[in-house]
Order: C-alpha cells, then sequence, then structure tokens
C-alpha cells in the first residue's frame, strides 16, 4: 500500500513538472515572438492603451502607411506603420495643431500649405467616453505639390474593426471623424498624390 501510494505521487509530481515546464517554456516563447516583433522596425507599432492619451507620429521622410484598430472598454486602440516617401522627400517645416475639436462632436481636419498629416495626439475624456484631437502637418520643399486628392469611403462600422493600407503613391492629407454615437466614432481620410513643379528655364539672350 505504501509503495503504491509513493510511486503514484511520484508520478503525480512527475507529471506537474513536465506540465510547468511545458508551460513556462511556452511563456518564454512568446516572449521571445513577442520581443522579435516589436523591434521589427518596418512593423506594426505596438498598439496603443485604451482610455489613455497617446501620440502616433512618423519619423522625418516618412509617411503613415497602416492604420489599424479596434473597440474596446469604450475607446479605440490603434496602431500605425509608416513608410518612407518615394521619391525621397525632406520636410522644411513640421507644425502641430491645436485641439481641434470638442469631446463627442466631429472632426474635420485638413493641412494646408501641400503638407502631410504625420502625426496624431489625441487626450481621452472618461467622463464622456470620447477623445480631443491635435494633429502634426509637415511640409516638404515649395517645388511639391499635392494633388488629385479625395476622400475614402467608410473604414469602419460602429465598433467595427478598422485594417487599412494606404495605397502605393498616395498620400495621408486630412480625415473626417463624425460625431460620437454610442461611444464610437466612423473614420474617413483623405489621401492625395504628390508631385513636383518642372518650372520652364527660358533662353537667355
Amino acid at each position: 500500500m505504501n509503495f503504491n501510494f509513493n510511486e503514484g505521487l511520484v508520478q503525480c509530481v512527475f507529471s506537474f513538472s513536465r506540465n510547468i515546464t511545458n508551460t513556462m517554456l511556452a511563456v518564454k516563447s512568446f516572449l521571445v515572438l513577442w520581443a522579435v516583433l516589436s523591434t521589427i522596425s518596418d512593423g506594426l507599432a505596438r498598439f496603443t492603451t485604451y482610455n489613455e492619451y497617446f501620440n502616433l507620429n512618423c519619423t522625418s521622410g516618412q509617411s503613415f502607411h497602416r492604420f489599424t484598430s479596434f473597440h474596446g472598454s469604450y475607446d479605440r486602440s490603434w496602431s500605425i506603420r509608416c513608410k518612407k516617401i518615394e521619391p525621397a522627400i525632406e520636410f522644411r517645416k513640421c507644425e502641430w495643431s491645436n485641439l481641434v475639436n470638442d469631446v463627442t462632436d466631429r472632426v474635420l481636419f485638413q493641412c494646408h500649405n501641400d503638407a502631410m498629416l504625420t502625426g496624431i495626439f489625441t487626450i481621452y475624456f472618461g467622463s464622456n467616453y470620447d477623445r480631443k484631437y491635435e494633429f502634426q502637418c509637415c511640409e516638404p520643399d515649395p517645388s511639391y505639390v499635392l494633388h488629385s486628392c479625395f476622400y475614402t469611403g467608410r473604414l469602419n462600422t460602429r465598433y467595427g474593426n478598422i485594417s487599412y493600407r494606404i495605397p502605393d503613391g498616395w498620400y495621408l492629407r486630412g480625415l473626417y471623424i463624425t460625431a460620437q454615437y454610442e461611444r464610437d466614432r466612423t473614420f474617413y481620410f483623405q489621401l492625395c498624390r504628390i508631385g513636383k513643379i518642372e518650372l520652364e528655364q527660358k533662353d537667355q539672350c
């Protein structure tokens, strides 16, 4: 009786230890994978935290390329991917707007002077379950102009996910965000192409 009990106990402990080891290996593998994905330079950025302020922006010479968003906790979490502007363009000036909306009001914003929208800053107001927004606009050299601009269709349904890739050769200039309704908003982007002005040189006598 004692021998059988001890043998069963040993088997139980061995099985438990093996399960713990497998669990630890799985957790370790997940952490390694997460670390790798988090350090990929052109991969998706980490998602913003629900119900907190966040700042999403691209570095100099880059523009927004992909947006991903999920709704939860009466808010949206976002992740972005940026891309290099082709052909390479250096921004001569970048400026942030003031807060452009009151809570629950719609947002209609457009960068001026042929500037691209390259940054989004937002503050969360828990009493209204909503956000106020600021935007960063960056101006290229004056020899470049934005043209052929248009607004996308609606990017999401209420409470729906967003997974949108800006087509190659197009750049974000502005956006329209509907007024808050039942603690969510829908989003539309304004996209433009960019072109260089070729000045004609007159023959000198």
